[in-house]
């Protein structure tokens, strides 16, 4: 019997070691902690996720494609009761983690987003053990600033830094074990209207200007470009 083909599954999760340097533009160097494009297998893609259109009825429009959100919005009745069940599941969740003194470290500016690095090796371990190794693509890891710090603060964000080779070192970790893992994708390429926060939460890796749309690399988009250098051991 010939096996089913199957469609890569999909994972979206939304420190910094001073090894190699990394030349910015503003003459600093940043560590990549030996991560580079080397290190992971042959083929892995590496890349940055952004939102489509954030407008209504572009679904008909230069080829994005329809999304669920574009039938929700036409229709309010969709939304439904609250899942006790989920609730309660979670509740049991919180509730095990605090009885055994696990400590989350909390990094990024959204109060849902937490800094969990090895949870993503978890993650990617545990579909590897239990549904025979398929193949996955992280499309989504990052983590926001506060949309109402200064230029030049939003545009020196070590902490994304820290945060990323943090999950990335994870994330090889598990390769290194076996996982299927084809590629990695940052969240986002660009500051873009977040579902709950708007434009007060800035994930881009690039900076945008909202009144001239211009748009200026952060310290992570050079840090990314480092270790993505294809000489780079």
């Amino acid at each position: 019997m010939m096996r089913a083909r199957r469609a890569p599954m999909l994972v979206g999760l939304l420190m910094l070691v001073i090894v190699c340097g990394a030349e910015v533009s503003n003459g600093k160097k940043l560590g990549t902690g030996r991560l580079s494009r080397r290190g992971f297998p042959k083929g892995f893609v590496f890349g940055t996720a952004t939102s489509a259109y954030q407008v209504e009825g572009m679904a008909s429009k230069d080829g994005r494609g329809p999304s669920i959100w574009d039938v929700f919005i036409q229709k309010p009745e969709g939304v439904g009761k609250v899942n006790w069940k989920g609730v309660a599941y979670y509740n049991r969740l919180i509730n095990y983690l605090l009885e055994r003194g696990n400590q989350i470290l909390k990094s990024a500016y959204s109060n849902w987003l937490y800094n969990v690095p090895w949870g993503l090796y978890k993650a990617v371990t545990y579909i590897k053990e239990h549904y025979g190794n398929p193949t996955v693509i992280l499309s989504e890891n990052g983590m926001d600033d506060p949309g109402n710090l200064t230029f030049a603060k939003a545009l020196k964000d070590i902490t994304r830094i820290k945060y990323c080779w943090s999950y990335m070192a994870e994330l090889k970790k598990a390769i290194d074990e076996g996982a299927n893992v084809v590629g990695y994708f940052a969240w986002s390429l660009l500051d873009n209207f977040e579902w709950r926060s708007g434009y007060t939460s800035r994930f881009g890796i690039v900076y945008v200007d909202y009144k001239t749309l211009k748009r200026y690399p952060k310290m992570s988009a050079y840090w990314f470009k480092s270790i993505l250098r294809p000489d780079k051991n």
